[in-house]
């Protein structure tokens, strides 16, 4: 597996939080996760753990063999896995009409395609309490790997958006945290500049720069409405 994009994110009580790239090698999920896993954390990781896969891919897409090579693992050893498949969205929050952009704000659990505000508090929630569908052993420290291909846009939509969420991190904080050498995919930016917006309306936070720092990347187009400024990134 690459383990590029692999970073530790957040620590919660005994449970921990990572982000990166699939877990599969040569077609079959990758036992040197967990070595990885530990490398990329600067503390002791706990000597037994409960695994919890969350997993970005496009389901019915080319990512079905590798979705189907984590779900038989997860058949033959200890953990579980949840699918959330992550598209993000083509609407742009700063070419809408105020009036418009407010309405959207307020009802983004409604339209958004990536049910975002669920899953970032379903993620905090579990590593809170460790009350997972299926769960651990008592006692038993839960850690949590979100990915998506490469680890750069679907995972940096979520993980971005509980940095911002339950981390308390600035816009500008949460982008220069992106492990990637390019910007984030305009689709997962987008939903999360709305998940900002949807931070600043509901819980009255702060959030500013939402678009300005950072930019996103479209294949060859770099000049989207939605990403002024492009910055390139020196990240490994």
């Amino acid at each position: 597996m690459d383990t590029g994009s692999l970073r530790f994110v957040d620590k919660v009580g005994q449970n921990l939080l990572f982000r990166g790239g699939k877990p599969i090698t040569n077609g079959a999920f990758d036992p040197a996760l967990k070595a990885a896993l530990a490398t990329a954390y600067d503390g002791m990781m706990p000597a037994q753990y409960y695994l919890v896969v969350i997993c970005l891919l496009h389901t019915n897409s080319d990512d079905s063999p590798d979705i189907a090579a984590e779900l038989g693992y997860f058949e033959n050893n200890p953990g579980e896995i949840h699918l959330w498949d992550t598209l993000g969205t083509e609407l742009c929050c700063f070419d809408r009409a105020p009036a418009e952009r407010d309405r959207l704000v307020k009802t983004l659990d409604q339209w958004l395609g990536d049910p975002l505000i669920w899953r970032v508090a379903t993620l905090r929630q579990w590593l809170e309490t460790s009350q997972l569908p299926f769960g651990p052993q008592p006692d038993l420290p839960c850690v949590f790997y979100v990915h998506c291909s490469g680890g750069c846009d679907r995972t940096g939509e979520l993980i971005g958006a509980y940095r911002l969420r339950y981390m308390g991190a600035s816009w500008l904080d949460m982008w220069s945290e992106q492990p990637c050498r390019r910007p984030m995919g305009c689709s997962n930016y987008r939903a999360l500049q709305w998940y900002a917006f949807w931070l600043n309306e509901t819980f009255g936070l702060a959030i500013s720069g939402i678009g300005e720092d950072g930019g996103c990347f479209d294949g060859n187009v770099v000049d989207r409405p939605c990403s002024p400024i492009l910055r390139p990134f020196a990240h490994g």
